[in-house]
């Protein structure tokens, strides 16, 4: 509701993962390249009437690894992972992807207010080859995962408090996902076996503001909560503890075609060091991230976006998960550029 037009965007970014693993002094050097995110956006306000429509597709959440086998290391050891006491986990992938649809319809309640709500539904996968958690597949083959799905729901507030401070707030339930299941071979009987893995993905509640009351200036920040302690896989299995966000940004108008902007997002780590053991295949302790961007306006319907955002590099240390031993130090930081089209339409 608070578009002026009507609008439909396009975006693509790729996304460079550097990532290294070092358990008792041996380091081994992901391999994942880059990664192709893309990101569809539609906002119609219908003629005539208070209700705004949308449409989301995007992925909006995933992790990868592609660590080498490497010789004397206590996990990616060919040789067997614990000095050769367990199966070899080298080489070992490692890939989450998330793409969401979302159909959305908001209304204008007064001049000032604004209610909306959404249906999300999520298409999931999850590999981890070789199998790393305890149970009678561990060590053997988790390749051939098929995509689940899941559902939740989302809805939120806008107010215009005054022409130049806004703000929002919404609620997003958590992501609810049929089992994830992998074809396998039970490690002890050598039959063939179904592993399965059961992730949802979190409750998130947020609010944010902006201020335009500066010439050719807005500034805004964001504050977000995730419920992972209490989301099935993240809290049970991996350990995770819930995580707060802050997001500050600013947008400076340079002449009546050109913007450009930067940003900062700090947030606490859902992994320490007690826990970055059985987090080893996902070890996301990124903290903070900064992005520049700037937006050119090609035609009065149309902008081009460039940014480039950079995770910097996080690191933590800690004991790894029985049955396997050592200690492991993860480091990891990620790269991304995006650009984007946008084309408005129409008018309020």
């Amino acid at each position: 509701m608070g578009l002026q037009c009507n609008e439909v965007a396009f975006s693509a970014e790729i996304m460079l993962l550097d990532e290294e693993m070092t358990v008792d002094g041996i380091t081994a050097r992901d391999e994942s390249g880059v990664a192709p995110i893309p990101s569809i956006g539609w906002v119609h306000h219908m003629e005539g009437s208070d209700n705004t429509i949308g449409l989301g597709l995007y992925s909006f959440a995933g992790f990868a690894q592609n660590m080498p086998a490497v010789v004397g290391h206590n996990i990616l050891d060919p040789g067997g992972a614990a000095g050769g006491a367990l199966p070899p986990l080298g080489p070992l992938y490692s890939e989450a992807q998330f793409f969401q649809i979302v159909p959305t319809l908001s209304r204008a309640v007064t001049d000032r207010l604004s209610i909306g709500v959404a249906p999300t539904i999520n298409l999931g996968r999850i590999e981890i080859n070789p199998i790393v958690f305890p149970g009678p597949s561990f060590g053997e083959s988790g390749a051939g995962t098929r995509w689940s799905w899941g559902l939740g729901v989302q809805a939120g507030l806008y107010y215009m408090h005054s022409d130049t401070i806004h703000y929002g707030l919404s609620i997003k339930s958590p992501q609810w996902f049929e089992d994830f299941r992998t074809h396998t071979v039970d490690a002890v009987t050598g039959l063939p076996a179904v592993s399965k893995l059961q992730f949802d993905l979190p409750m998130i509640i947020s609010g944010g503001m902006s201020y335009t009351g500066l010439p050719d200036w807005t500034l805004a920040m964001d504050l977000r909560y995730f419920d992972w302690k209490n989301t099935d896989g993240f809290g049970s299995s991996l350990l995770w503890s819930n995580t707060f966000a802050l997001a500050l940004g600013a947008q400076k108008k340079v002449n009546d075609k050109l913007y450009v902007r930067g940003g900062y997002t700090y947030n606490t780590s859902p992994i320490n060091s007690g826990t970055i053991g059985p987090n080893f295949a996902s070890p996301l302790i990124q903290q903070h991230v900064i992005g520049v961007g700037a937006s050119y306006q090609f035609a009065d319907n149309v902008d081009l976006t460039m940014s480039y955002n950079q995770v910097l590099e996080a690191d933590q240390s800690g004991p790894l998960p029985a049955p396997l031993v050592g200690t492991i130090t993860s480091q990891v930081a990620t790269y991304s550029l995006a650009a984007a089209v946008t084309v408005r339409y129409g008018s309020r």
